[in-house]
């Protein structure tokens, strides 16, 4: 089973998920198909945007967390690092198989 420390409790005790996360600046991809927005995203044009790139995301069945900073970027920027991130996530994969 391929588990990610997705963070820690308050005694030191660390949080998996099942799959694998790979960390970006903008968004977070996950071998999961889902979709979740950073609660300070609050701009109702950067969320459409987001979204429409979500669903090219999760049609190739990854999943997307939107960090904060992606509301700033450019649709270039985000698709720029979606296509490293996937890079990323395909080799992580590749070894863990």
């Amino acid at each position: 089973m391929i588990v990610t420390i997705i963070g820690y409790r308050d005694d030191g005790v660390a949080v998996v998920d099942r799959g694998i996360y790979v960390v970006g600046r903008y968004m977070i991809l996950t071998d999961k198909p889902v979709q979740k927005f950073s609660e300070h995203i609050r701009d109702p044009d950067a969320i459409l945007e987001l979204k429409g790139i979500s669903d090219m995301i999760l049609r190739l069945g990854l999943g997307v967390s939107w960090r904060s900073s992606a509301a700033r970027a450019s649709t270039k920027e985000l698709l720029e690092e979606f296509d490293g991130l996937r890079k990323t996530l395909q080799a992580i994969s590749e070894k863990a198989r």
